[in-house]
């Protein structure tokens, strides 16, 4: 018998091959007939359910869903700026390209979470202090010899030069930390030294960037010659350090010990505030004019690779 015509099936559509069409009527048991049979009546018209994925792929569905939605909350957090600080509705729909809807149910649930706030007049929305309470964590896991070591150590590998890490103390430039020459030359250093700040690239490469106040509360300080090309009038020094501050980048050649030189760029902490520098230093046969040209913008690159591990997102060369 066609199964159209059998009595159990009674009621469900068929096409012109005798066989049903399951998405056009959702069908639902009534009851079963004191015969046997079962009798059917038709519900709201809706599509048929589709067929219930494997678990695996449903689990990659997740997971892509997943992966999607914590993309669209890190993009909404990240469109707030400087220029930016608060944002509505509208506002970010338009830059993230997200329906107004999605971007909506997103600030639900940061606002809900505290990293959100709402502004009471304006109903804008801006970035809440919960970011920095969590960002404050990381900087104390980050101190500076943590960041300044691995990129030093490539780095004096990269040189086969001695590489320091220097802070200013009391105005004078200390030496804090070293990676040793590989080579088999080097000039003699050591942690805790003090150097002339207007004769080592180290000291002048933090000099420079210095507030302007700072700058020329340091230039009113005496500047011993060491050298016949130490640098030592206030004029002279002023000029070099608005060059170093072009370049994002200090060199010395002779300027403290005859046969010592090096190179040195600014390290800068979450707050855009000079914390210390990293260079490198050697013997003038190796380190010739052209060769601290030719190193200094890896120093540089050098020193911006440890200001962003200390949350910086400036630019050294100004």
């Amino acid at each position: 018998m066609p199964p159209e015509r059998h009595p159990d099936w009674a009621g469900f559509p068929f096409d012109r091959r005798g066989r049903i069409i399951p998405s056009i009527r959702r069908w639902e048991k009534e009851s079963v007939a004191q015969d046997g049979r079962l009798r059917y009546q038709t519900a709201s018209v809706r599509e048929a359910p589709a067929p219930a994925a494997s678990a695996s792929s449903a689990s990659r569905d997740e997971g892509r869903q997943g992966r999607g939605v914590a993309n669209q909350v890190l993009s909404l957090l990240e469109a707030f700026d400087a220029q930016s600080p608060e944002l509505g509705i509208a506002d970010l729909a338009r830059r993230l390209d997200l329906p107004r809807s999605t971007v909506h149910r997103l600030l639900q649930v940061l606002v809900q979470r505290g990293y959100v706030v709402q502004g009471p007049t304006n109903r804008k929305y801006r970035l809440s202090w919960k970011l920095y309470t969590i960002g404050s964590h990381v900087l104390r896991q980050t101190n500076l010899r943590d960041a300044f070591r691995p990129v030093a150590e490539v780095l004096a590998e990269r040189l086969r030069e001695a590489v320091h890490l220097t802070i200013l103390v009391n105005d004078d430039p200390v030496h804090i930390d070293k990676i040793e020459s590989p080579g088999d030359l080097y000039i003699h250093t050591y942690i805790g030294q003090k150097l002339p700040i207007h004769a080592v690239a180290s000291g002048k490469a933090i000099w420079a960037f210095l507030p302007e106040s700072a700058r020329e509360r340091l230039l009113g300080l005496p500047h011993p010659r060491f050298t016949s090309v130490t640098v030592t009038d206030p004029e002279s020094l002023r000029r070099v350090l608005a060059t170093i501050r072009q370049q994002g980048v200090a060199v010395n050649r002779s300027e403290w010990r005859e046969e010592a030189a090096g190179a040195a760029a600014p390290i800068f902490n979450h707050l855009g505030m000079v914390v210390g520098s990293i260079g490198c230093s050697g013997s003038t046969t190796r380190l010739t004019n052209q060769r601290l040209q030719e190193i200094a913008p890896i120093i540089r690159d050098a020193a911006e690779a440890v200001s962003r591990q200390l949350g910086w997102q400036g630019d050294i060369a100004s």
